[in-house]
């Protein structure tokens, strides 16, 4: 019976993409069984229908940057999670990447941000910031 679950993992992964199959191993190294559904979400890592996950947290991506708020004139003002109450938000980047912009940079990144006046709005083009793995 093992034999057979071998030989049919082997015939499984062949015809999977290289993601799919690194995908698959990996859940089944962390001791999750073979079935059709683990089959069925390693073929979705391979249409790009499910992203594969990330081994680093948010909170740890948060410690390792110094993060400073931006305010709308294009200033740094301070720590991120220092503003006042009440006051419309104000952008966050990391301090790299405030100043590597110019003060009309990120005035244009915070007031995008305030003129929304909601938690979640994407950065300018400019003040994108990514995830260096």
């Amino acid at each position: 019976m093992i034999k057979l679950t071998e030989i049919l993992d082997e015939l499984l992964t062949e015809k999977l993409c290289k993601k799919g199959r690194a995908y698959y191993n990996r859940r089944r190294a962390d001791g999750e069984k073979p079935s059709a559904y683990l089959s069925g979400r390693a073929v979705k890592v391979c249409k790009g229908l499910m992203e594969e996950e990330i081994d680093e947290s948010l909170r740890d991506w948060f410690k390792k940057e110094d993060w400073v708020r931006i305010d709308t004139a294009g200033n740094i003002t301070g720590p991120c999670g220092t503003m006042k109450k009440g006051n419309k938000t104000t952008r966050c980047l990391p301090r790299a990447k405030a100043n590597s912009l110019t003060k009309a940079e990120r005035a244009a990144t915070s007031k995008k941000k305030a003129a929304a006046d909601k938690q979640f709005v994407p950065n300018t083009k400019k003040a994108k910031v990514k995830l260096n793995k």
